[in-house]
């Protein structure tokens, strides 16, 4: 059930998805980790194995206890602005 959309992207692209997450360390203040890259998958079998390795990143961050707010893009549609008038 897990959103499989950056994969796909990653796969039609060629370019490797670049995991990162923000965390507040006070007001106004961020660090900002960066994990590497994800290879873009070149065959199906290559979108199951970078879809496990996405998705066990993000389980270790959540398990480390950021759990803070998360945005999961599943549907793109829905951040499109409407058209200037």
């Amino acid at each position: 059930m897990a959103p499989r959309g950056p994969v796909l992207l990653s796969r039609v692209a060629g370019a490797p998805m670049l995991p990162m997450y923000l965390d507040r360390v006070d007001e106004g203040r961020f660090v900002l980790t960066i994990h590497p890259p994800i290879p873009a998958p070149r065959s199906d079998d290559g979108v199951c194995d970078a879809m496990s390795a996405l998705w066990s990143l993000i389980e270790q961050i959540l398990l480390d206890g950021r759990l803070g707010d998360w945005e999961m893009w599943t549907d793109f549609e829905l951040m499109r602005t409407g058209a200037a008038a």
